[in-house]
Protein backbone atom coordinates (compact mmCIF):
# COMPACT_ATOMS: atom_id res chain seq x y z
CA UNK A 1 0.00 0.00 0.00
CA UNK A 2 0.51 3.48 -0.08
CA UNK A 3 -0.84 6.50 1.78
CA UNK A 4 -1.53 9.52 1.85
CA UNK A 5 -2.18 9.47 5.92
CA UNK A 6 0.21 7.59 8.49
CA UNK A 7 -2.78 7.97 11.09
CA UNK A 8 -6.26 6.46 10.51
CA UNK A 9 -8.67 9.16 8.90
CA UNK A 10 -12.02 9.24 8.58
CA UNK A 11 -12.13 9.39 4.85
CA UNK A 12 -9.83 6.88 4.43
CA UNK A 13 -10.69 3.52 2.34
CA UNK A 14 -9.34 0.00 2.60
CA UNK A 15 -5.91 0.03 4.85
CA UNK A 16 -6.52 4.02 4.95
CA UNK A 17 -5.79 4.12 1.18
CA UNK A 18 -7.12 7.10 -0.50
CA UNK A 19 -7.33 7.31 -4.22
CA UNK A 20 -7.64 11.44 -4.80
CA UNK A 21 -3.29 10.75 -5.16
CA UNK A 22 -2.91 7.67 -5.96
CA UNK A 23 -1.69 8.69 -9.96
CA UNK A 24 0.87 10.75 -7.99
CA UNK A 25 2.17 7.26 -5.96
CA UNK A 26 1.92 5.26 -9.02
CA UNK A 27 4.19 8.71 -11.23
CA UNK A 28 7.01 8.56 -8.16
CA UNK A 29 6.99 4.90 -7.70
CA UNK A 30 7.36 3.81 -11.17
CA UNK A 31 11.36 4.69 -10.93
CA UNK A 32 11.60 2.49 -7.22
CA UNK A 33 13.90 -0.60 -8.27
CA UNK A 34 11.99 -3.29 -6.86
CA UNK A 35 8.75 -3.15 -8.52
CA UNK A 36 7.22 -5.26 -5.91
CA UNK A 37 5.40 -2.12 -4.36
CA UNK A 38 3.72 -0.69 -7.30
CA UNK A 39 2.78 -3.98 -8.56
CA UNK A 40 0.77 -4.46 -5.36
CA UNK A 41 -0.60 -0.77 -5.46
CA UNK A 42 -2.15 -0.93 -8.86
CA UNK A 43 -3.49 -4.50 -8.40
CA UNK A 44 -4.87 -3.87 -5.11
CA UNK A 45 -6.91 -0.75 -7.25
CA UNK A 46 -7.87 -2.54 -10.18
CA UNK A 47 -7.85 -6.70 -9.24
CA UNK A 48 -8.10 -6.85 -5.59
CA UNK A 49 -10.10 -4.72 -2.94
CA UNK A 50 -9.34 -1.14 -4.29
CA UNK A 51 -12.30 1.03 -5.45
CA UNK A 52 -10.75 3.65 -7.54
CA UNK A 53 -13.76 5.13 -8.00
CA UNK A 54 -17.14 5.74 -10.04
CA UNK A 55 -19.27 6.46 -6.75
CA UNK A 56 -20.19 9.11 -3.99
CA UNK A 57 -17.22 9.99 -1.28
CA UNK A 58 -14.38 8.47 -3.75
CA UNK A 59 -12.23 11.06 -5.12
CA UNK A 60 -11.58 11.58 -8.72
CA UNK A 61 -8.48 10.41 -10.39
CA UNK A 62 -6.05 8.87 -13.24
CA UNK A 63 -5.05 5.67 -12.04
CA UNK A 64 -5.36 3.82 -15.51
CA UNK A 65 -2.94 6.66 -17.09
CA UNK A 66 -0.45 6.19 -14.66
CA UNK A 67 -0.15 2.55 -14.77
CA UNK A 68 0.44 3.22 -18.41
CA UNK A 69 3.20 5.63 -17.80
CA UNK A 70 4.50 3.37 -15.37
CA UNK A 71 4.55 0.48 -18.45
CA UNK A 72 6.71 3.44 -20.31
CA UNK A 73 9.29 3.17 -17.56
CA UNK A 74 9.46 -0.45 -16.69
CA UNK A 75 7.81 -2.20 -19.86
CA UNK A 76 6.19 -4.74 -17.51
CA UNK A 77 3.21 -5.61 -20.40
CA UNK A 78 1.68 -8.67 -18.77
CA UNK A 79 0.79 -6.40 -15.18
CA UNK A 80 -0.55 -3.82 -17.73
CA UNK A 81 -2.70 -6.22 -19.68
CA UNK A 82 -3.81 -8.03 -16.56
CA UNK A 83 -4.78 -4.93 -15.53
CA UNK A 84 -6.85 -3.93 -18.47
CA UNK A 85 -10.27 -5.30 -17.66
CA UNK A 86 -10.35 -3.03 -14.41
CA UNK A 87 -9.16 -0.02 -15.60
CA UNK A 88 -12.41 -0.58 -17.85
CA UNK A 89 -14.79 -1.34 -14.96
CA UNK A 90 -13.38 2.06 -13.15
CA UNK A 91 -13.90 3.96 -16.19
CA UNK A 92 -17.61 2.59 -17.19
CA UNK A 93 -18.68 2.94 -13.60
CA UNK A 94 -17.71 6.95 -13.94
CA UNK A 95 -20.68 6.76 -15.94
CA UNK A 96 -23.21 4.34 -14.57
CA UNK A 97 -23.66 3.45 -10.94
CA UNK A 98 -25.67 0.07 -11.61
CA UNK A 99 -26.22 -0.16 -7.40
CA UNK A 100 -28.13 3.07 -7.38
CA UNK A 101 -29.90 2.63 -10.18
CA UNK A 102 -28.70 5.64 -11.73
CA UNK A 103 -28.39 6.09 -15.32
CA UNK A 104 -25.60 9.14 -14.78
CA UNK A 105 -23.20 8.94 -11.99
CA UNK A 106 -20.88 11.86 -13.08
CA UNK A 107 -21.35 12.25 -16.74
CA UNK A 108 -23.86 15.11 -18.05
CA UNK A 109 -26.39 15.06 -20.93
CA UNK A 110 -23.70 17.06 -22.63
CA UNK A 111 -21.13 14.65 -22.70
CA UNK A 112 -18.65 16.39 -19.58
CA UNK A 113 -18.09 14.78 -16.64
CA UNK A 114 -19.01 16.60 -13.15
CA UNK A 115 -17.72 16.22 -9.64
CA UNK A 116 -17.93 18.23 -6.04
CA UNK A 117 -14.49 20.13 -5.66
CA UNK A 118 -14.43 17.93 -2.50
CA UNK A 119 -14.56 14.91 -4.08
CA UNK A 120 -11.57 16.29 -6.60
CA UNK A 121 -9.78 16.85 -3.26
CA UNK A 122 -9.90 20.55 -4.00
CA UNK A 123 -12.12 21.77 -1.24
CA UNK A 124 -13.29 25.20 -0.81
CA UNK A 125 -12.15 26.58 -4.14
CA UNK A 126 -13.21 29.70 -5.82
CA UNK A 127 -14.91 27.98 -9.27
CA UNK A 128 -16.67 25.19 -7.13
CA UNK A 129 -18.54 22.49 -7.95
CA UNK A 130 -19.74 21.44 -12.00
CA UNK A 131 -18.02 20.05 -15.11
CA UNK A 132 -14.44 21.21 -14.38
CA UNK A 133 -10.85 20.57 -16.02
CA UNK A 134 -10.13 17.88 -13.60
CA UNK A 135 -12.57 15.50 -13.97
CA UNK A 136 -12.71 15.95 -18.01
CA UNK A 137 -9.02 16.04 -18.37
CA UNK A 138 -8.49 12.87 -16.12
CA UNK A 139 -10.77 10.77 -17.88
CA UNK A 140 -9.41 11.56 -21.62
CA UNK A 141 -6.21 10.46 -20.10
CA UNK A 142 -7.62 7.10 -18.67
CA UNK A 143 -9.67 6.71 -21.71
CA UNK A 144 -6.25 6.98 -23.91
CA UNK A 145 -4.36 4.87 -21.32
CA UNK A 146 -7.08 1.92 -21.83
CA UNK A 147 -6.65 2.38 -25.48
CA UNK A 148 -3.01 1.75 -25.34
CA UNK A 149 -2.84 -1.00 -23.10
CA UNK A 150 -5.28 -2.44 -25.42
CA UNK A 151 -3.29 -1.95 -28.10
CA UNK A 152 -0.82 -4.39 -26.48
CA UNK A 153 -3.66 -7.27 -25.81
CA UNK A 154 -4.62 -6.79 -29.09
CA UNK A 155 -7.95 -5.96 -28.80
CA UNK A 156 -8.61 -3.43 -31.57
CA UNK A 157 -12.18 -2.87 -31.24
CA UNK A 158 -11.59 -2.01 -27.34
CA UNK A 159 -8.39 0.30 -27.98
CA UNK A 160 -10.68 2.40 -31.07
CA UNK A 161 -13.76 2.62 -29.07
CA UNK A 162 -11.68 4.37 -26.15
CA UNK A 163 -9.93 6.62 -28.71
CA UNK A 164 -13.08 7.79 -30.06
CA UNK A 165 -14.31 8.70 -26.21
CA UNK A 166 -10.90 10.18 -25.45
CA UNK A 167 -11.40 12.29 -28.83
CA UNK A 168 -15.24 13.48 -27.87
CA UNK A 169 -13.45 14.50 -24.71
CA UNK A 170 -11.14 16.99 -26.39
CA UNK A 171 -13.96 18.73 -28.47
CA UNK A 172 -16.14 18.74 -25.47
CA UNK A 173 -12.92 20.75 -23.03
CA UNK A 174 -11.90 22.73 -25.98
CA UNK A 175 -15.13 23.54 -26.81
CA UNK A 176 -17.13 24.11 -23.33
CA UNK A 177 -14.62 24.83 -20.77
CA UNK A 178 -12.31 27.51 -22.91
CA UNK A 179 -13.36 30.72 -21.49
CA UNK A 180 -12.49 33.31 -24.43
CA UNK A 181 -12.61 36.37 -21.67
CA UNK A 182 -9.70 34.95 -19.28
CA UNK A 183 -8.09 32.86 -22.34
CA UNK A 184 -8.00 30.23 -19.52
CA UNK A 185 -9.82 26.52 -19.30
CA UNK A 186 -12.42 27.02 -16.34
CA UNK A 187 -15.09 25.05 -14.74
CA UNK A 188 -18.56 25.07 -16.02
CA UNK A 189 -21.21 25.42 -13.21
CA UNK A 190 -23.83 22.35 -12.60
CA UNK A 191 -26.64 22.73 -10.85
CA UNK A 192 -26.75 19.42 -9.08
CA UNK A 193 -23.51 20.68 -7.47
CA UNK A 194 -25.36 22.85 -4.86
CA UNK A 195 -23.22 20.97 -1.94
CA UNK A 196 -19.89 22.41 -1.57
CA UNK A 197 -17.47 23.79 1.37
CA UNK A 198 -17.35 27.44 2.07
CA UNK A 199 -20.19 29.95 0.90
CA UNK A 200 -21.93 29.66 -2.51
CA UNK A 201 -20.92 32.55 -5.05
CA UNK A 202 -23.80 31.84 -6.85
CA UNK A 203 -22.67 30.84 -10.45
CA UNK A 204 -25.34 30.18 -13.06
CA UNK A 205 -26.03 26.78 -14.05
CA UNK A 206 -24.33 25.68 -17.21
CA UNK A 207 -22.42 28.93 -17.00
CA UNK A 208 -18.50 29.67 -17.04
CA UNK A 209 -17.28 31.03 -13.66
CA UNK A 210 -15.50 33.73 -13.39
CA UNK A 211 -11.95 32.98 -12.00
CA UNK A 212 -9.03 31.03 -13.14
CA UNK A 213 -7.67 28.43 -10.81
CA UNK A 214 -4.64 26.13 -11.37
CA UNK A 215 -6.50 23.36 -12.58
CA UNK A 216 -6.71 25.06 -15.66
CA UNK A 217 -3.52 23.85 -16.30
CA UNK A 218 -4.43 20.19 -15.83
CA UNK A 219 -5.37 19.28 -19.91
CA UNK A 220 -1.68 19.46 -20.65
CA UNK A 221 -0.94 16.93 -18.46
CA UNK A 222 -2.35 14.43 -20.90
CA UNK A 223 -1.48 16.88 -23.89
CA UNK A 224 -5.35 17.26 -24.72
CA UNK A 225 -5.01 21.05 -25.76
CA UNK A 226 -4.43 22.23 -29.37
CA UNK A 227 -1.34 24.81 -29.87
CA UNK A 228 -3.26 27.53 -30.11
CA UNK A 229 -4.82 27.51 -26.42
CA UNK A 230 -1.11 27.90 -24.82
CA UNK A 231 -2.32 31.66 -24.31
CA UNK A 232 -3.02 30.02 -20.83
CA UNK A 233 0.38 29.69 -19.81
CA UNK A 234 1.07 33.36 -19.61
CA UNK A 235 -0.54 33.10 -16.03
CA UNK A 236 2.06 30.78 -14.66
CA UNK A 237 4.72 33.71 -14.25
CA UNK A 238 2.09 36.42 -13.87
CA UNK A 239 2.00 38.06 -10.08
CA UNK A 240 -1.39 38.64 -10.64
CA UNK A 241 -1.92 34.88 -11.89
CA UNK A 242 -0.10 32.36 -9.94
CA UNK A 243 3.22 33.11 -9.46
CA UNK A 244 4.45 33.50 -5.41
CA UNK A 245 7.67 33.62 -3.82
CA UNK A 246 6.67 30.49 -2.37
CA UNK A 247 5.08 28.56 -5.24
CA UNK A 248 2.00 28.33 -7.39
CA UNK A 249 -1.40 29.64 -5.71
CA UNK A 250 -4.05 27.58 -6.48
CA UNK A 251 -6.40 30.77 -7.63
CA UNK A 252 -5.17 33.64 -9.43
CA UNK A 253 -4.61 36.54 -6.96
CA UNK A 254 -6.15 39.02 -8.80
CA UNK A 255 -9.81 37.28 -8.38
CA UNK A 256 -12.01 39.28 -5.39
CA UNK A 257 -12.53 35.95 -3.42
CA UNK A 258 -8.26 34.91 -3.48
CA UNK A 259 -7.92 33.87 -0.04
CA UNK A 260 -11.18 34.91 1.57
CA UNK A 261 -11.95 33.71 4.80
CA UNK A 262 -14.58 30.69 4.30
CA UNK A 263 -16.76 29.12 7.63
CA UNK A 264 -13.35 27.38 8.11
CA UNK A 265 -10.26 29.27 9.73
CA UNK A 266 -7.44 30.56 8.06
CA UNK A 267 -4.89 28.21 9.56
CA UNK A 268 -7.11 25.20 8.11
CA UNK A 269 -5.05 23.28 5.56
CA UNK A 270 -7.39 22.18 3.24
CA UNK A 271 -8.51 25.29 0.74
CA UNK A 272 -8.10 25.41 -2.85
CA UNK A 273 -8.62 29.54 -2.86
CA UNK A 274 -5.20 30.39 -2.89
CA UNK A 275 -3.11 27.83 -0.85
CA UNK A 276 0.24 26.41 -2.60
CA UNK A 277 -0.86 23.41 -2.68
CA UNK A 278 2.29 20.34 -3.81
CA UNK A 279 -0.71 18.35 -5.23
CA UNK A 280 -1.23 20.60 -7.40
CA UNK A 281 2.09 22.20 -8.12
CA UNK A 282 3.23 18.54 -9.13
CA UNK A 283 0.22 18.31 -11.73
CA UNK A 284 1.53 22.18 -13.09
CA UNK A 285 5.18 21.04 -13.71
CA UNK A 286 4.69 17.54 -15.83
CA UNK A 287 2.00 19.69 -17.55
CA UNK A 288 4.38 22.35 -18.51
CA UNK A 289 7.28 19.76 -19.26
CA UNK A 290 4.47 18.45 -21.64
CA UNK A 291 3.65 22.03 -23.30
CA UNK A 292 7.71 22.24 -23.11
CA UNK A 293 8.17 18.91 -24.83
CA UNK A 294 5.08 18.55 -27.08
CA UNK A 295 4.10 21.98 -28.41
CA UNK A 296 5.22 24.78 -30.67
CA UNK A 297 4.52 27.86 -28.39
CA UNK A 298 6.59 31.10 -27.75
CA UNK A 299 4.69 31.23 -24.03
CA UNK A 300 6.43 29.60 -21.43
CA UNK A 301 10.06 28.68 -21.64
CA UNK A 302 12.38 26.02 -19.71
CA UNK A 303 13.41 29.16 -17.28
CA UNK A 304 9.94 28.93 -16.50
CA UNK A 305 10.38 25.26 -15.11
CA UNK A 306 13.45 25.45 -13.62
CA UNK A 307 12.38 28.50 -11.48
CA UNK A 308 9.04 26.85 -10.63
CA UNK A 309 10.87 23.62 -9.82
CA UNK A 310 13.53 25.11 -7.49
CA UNK A 311 10.82 27.53 -5.86
CA UNK A 312 8.87 23.82 -5.21
CA UNK A 313 12.20 22.08 -3.73
CA UNK A 314 12.69 25.03 -1.62
CA UNK A 315 9.56 24.77 0.00
CA UNK A 316 10.93 20.61 1.06
CA UNK A 317 11.71 21.86 4.78
CA UNK A 318 9.88 22.07 7.83
CA UNK A 319 10.56 25.99 7.19
CA UNK A 320 10.69 26.75 3.80
CA UNK A 321 13.15 28.62 2.47
CA UNK A 322 12.50 32.23 2.93
CA UNK A 323 9.56 31.58 5.25
CA UNK A 324 8.71 34.35 7.75
CA UNK A 325 6.85 32.83 10.17
CA UNK A 326 8.31 29.11 11.35
CA UNK A 327 6.47 26.48 12.70
CA UNK A 328 6.57 26.40 16.39
CA UNK A 329 9.54 23.39 17.37
CA UNK A 330 10.30 23.05 13.90
CA UNK A 331 13.98 24.05 12.71
CA UNK A 332 14.95 24.92 9.10
CA UNK A 333 16.73 21.71 7.85
CA UNK A 334 14.40 19.49 8.85
CA UNK A 335 12.95 17.95 5.62
CA UNK A 336 9.12 18.32 5.21
CA UNK A 337 6.24 17.99 2.65
CA UNK A 338 3.08 19.18 3.84
CA UNK A 339 -0.23 19.68 2.75
CA UNK A 340 -0.36 23.42 1.68
CA UNK A 341 1.67 26.30 2.34
CA UNK A 342 1.12 29.77 2.87
CA UNK A 343 1.83 32.08 -0.23
CA UNK A 344 1.87 34.72 1.65
CA UNK A 345 5.14 34.01 4.44
CA UNK A 346 5.91 30.83 3.51
CA UNK A 347 4.34 28.89 6.30
CA UNK A 348 3.17 25.13 6.07
CA UNK A 349 -0.46 25.12 7.17
CA UNK A 350 -2.85 22.22 8.09
CA UNK A 351 -2.41 22.13 11.97
CA UNK A 352 -6.00 22.02 13.44
CA UNK A 353 -7.88 19.70 15.59
CA UNK A 354 -11.19 17.65 14.44
CA UNK A 355 -12.89 14.75 15.49
CA UNK A 356 -11.68 12.94 12.20
CA UNK A 357 -8.46 14.37 11.65
CA UNK A 358 -5.21 13.94 13.37
CA UNK A 359 -4.03 17.04 15.40
CA UNK A 360 -1.37 17.84 12.40
CA UNK A 361 -2.94 16.77 8.84
CA UNK A 362 0.49 17.82 7.23
CA UNK A 363 2.88 15.44 9.31
CA UNK A 364 3.83 12.37 6.84
CA UNK A 365 1.82 13.97 4.23
CA UNK A 366 2.06 11.89 0.62
CA UNK A 367 -0.06 13.65 -1.62
CA UNK A 368 2.52 14.95 -4.64
CA UNK A 369 5.77 13.80 -6.83
CA UNK A 370 9.26 15.31 -7.12
CA UNK A 371 11.37 12.10 -7.93
CA UNK A 372 9.35 11.80 -11.04
CA UNK A 373 9.69 15.36 -11.80
CA UNK A 374 13.11 15.61 -11.86
CA UNK A 375 14.07 11.65 -13.54
CA UNK A 376 11.29 12.06 -16.53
Amino acid sequence: MVTEFLPPVGWGKAYNTINCAAGHHIYEGRWLRDPKYMDDYETFYFNGSGNPGGVDKVYSNWLADAVYARFLVDANKDLAVSLLPGMVRNYEAWTKDKNKGEERSRLLPNGLYWQFDAWDGMEVSVGRSGARPTINSYMYGDALAIANVADLAGDENLAKRYREKAAAIKNLVQEKLWSEKLQFFVTRAYDGCKTSWGDDPGYADDTLVDVREEVGFIPWYFNLPDTQYSVAWKQLSDPQGFSTKYGLTTAEQRHPRYLKATKFPSEWGCQWNGQVWPYATTQTLVALANLLNNYKQDVATKRDYFNTLTTYAHSHYANAKGAEKPRQGDTPTQSWIGETLSPNDGRWLGTYVAKWAPKDVSKDYNHSGFADLVIS
